[in-house]
């Protein structure tokens, strides 16, 4: 009885990690095929100023931060996707997240 015993834990053993090695495989496949970027940028007024508490979204979801009191933002985004910069009394502005914002 021991020898079946040790024998199926050995087998559920080799199974459990099996199953554990695919998992993590396509963990890290999923990780690429969701790359994202790293969005950078200042948001300026017509005078070169900085605009404080500028919104800066990922157009259509919740992904998004504020600009630093130096007009500053940064944040994760998938590449391709479409960047919205708004601010109270001033007209927004999109740009692809591949491009380089003005």
């Amino acid at each position: 009885m021991k020898n079946q015993r040790s024998k199926f834990s050995l087998i559920w053993g080799s199974e459990f990690l099996t199953k554990l090695l695919l998992f993590c495989c396509f963990l890290g496949i999923s990780a690429f095929a969701s790359a994202q970027q790293k969005v950078t940028g200042k948001v300026v007024d017509s005078n070169g100023q900085p605009i404080i508490g500028a919104s800066v979204v990922v157009k259509g979801s919740s992904t998004g931060v504020i600009t630093d009191i130096d007009g500053n933002f940064s944040f994760a985004a998938d590449a391709g996707k479409t960047i919205e910069v708004s601010y109270v009394g001033f007209k927004s502005k999109t740009f692809e997240s591949s491009d380089k914002p003005k």
